[in-house]
């Protein structure tokens, strides 16, 4: 993730993630929070709330509410 990025709770983003196993996905999260290693909120792909390793996201960017 961009090292300068700064999320907060209630943001909604759009992330281009690469997981473990290196499949890129694109997603839109509404975050609930973050600590120093994830990021954590619902993941309107998965339909499910989600924690994302902020080492792994490719790309964010701020998005409007759906």
């Amino acid at each position: 993730m961009l090292a300068n990025q700064k999320v907060k709770a209630d943001q909604w983003v759009e992330i281009i993630y690469q997981s473990q196993s290196g499949e890129i996905t694109k997603r839109t999260v509404k975050i609930y929070g973050s600590n120093k290693e994830k990021i954590f909120g619902y993941c309107y792909m998965r339909k499910d709330y989600r924690s994302f390793y902020k080492e792994q996201i490719l790309a964010m960017i701020p998005k409007k509410r759906l």
